[in-house]
């Protein structure tokens, strides 16, 4: 799986260049979500989830490394390191939360694909999120 990340998160940088880094990890926090649910509903087979959490991680990373480039151009320099300690102080917290969550969901009897996209939402989220950051770097152009 980690091999996804690390091409999505390469990837990442190499579109943002042509398309912005706010539009790609958009795309990238959507495809997180349905990777998410599509791993809820994969079956039990050692390559095909190897497939789908290779795609997960190539989404997942791939938009925490645009997240942190949008941070970067939304905050004024005085602001900067306390914006992106924020945005990877919530990340941690939902990637310690999720697992806790999803346990108790399970446990209370809600199966794995409604639990998968419940988690995946949370991708969906961020992608909103990133709707209301300004872009101090080019005024009226979402980058």
């Amino acid at each position: 799986a980690n091999v996804g990340g690390i091409v999505g998160g390469l990837l990442l940088g190499l579109l943002a260049l042509r398309h912005g880094a706010r539009a790609v990890t958009m795309v990238l926090l959507v495809g997180s979500t349905a990777a998410v649910a599509l791993f809820g509903r994969t079956a039990p087979d050692l390559t095909q989830l190897t497939i789908v959490c290779m795609l997960c991680d190539f989404c997942a990373n791939g938009a925490l490394v645009g997240i942190f480039a949008v941070i970067a151009r939304s905050y004024p320099a005085a602001l900067r390191a306390s914006g992106t300690g924020i945005a990877s102080g919530v990340g941690r917290g939902g990637a310690f939360a999720a697992p806790i969550i999803a346990g108790a969901l399970l446990q209370y009897g809600i199966g794995l694909p409604s639990v998968s996209l419940m988690i995946g939402a949370a991708s969906l989220v961020a992608a909103v999120c990133l709707l209301g950051l300004p872009s101090r770097a080019t005024e009226g152009r979402v980058s």
